[in-house]
């Protein structure tokens, strides 16, 4: 997978992704309760937070995957020749 510069590209990508997305599922509690003080209603707003997420992502997937390619193709991930 090292020498593969289609799929680093991609895993850079997903591990970003990723790690974001853990980030905001292990720190949305403290913030929603200390700094928000919704008490009680954490969940309800926390579920709702990760739909409108879940609903963006399926109405963007298209247009996101093609800027995604674009931006390996302009960081020459998909070059066939090796970089210097």
């Amino acid at each position: 997978m090292l020498t593969n510069r289609i799929a680093l590209c991609y895993a850079f990508a997903s591990t970003f992704i990723f790690g974001a997305m853990f980030g905001f599922i292990n720190s949305a509690q403290q913030i929603y309760l200390d700094v928000f003080h919704v008490g009680e209603l954490f969940p309800l707003i926390f579920a709702g937070v990760a739909g409108v997420l879940a609903l963006s992502n399926f109405l963007t997937r298209g247009s996101s995957a093609r800027s995604a390619c674009a931006a390996c193709r302009k960081a020459r991930c998909f070059s066939s020749s090796p970089s210097a």
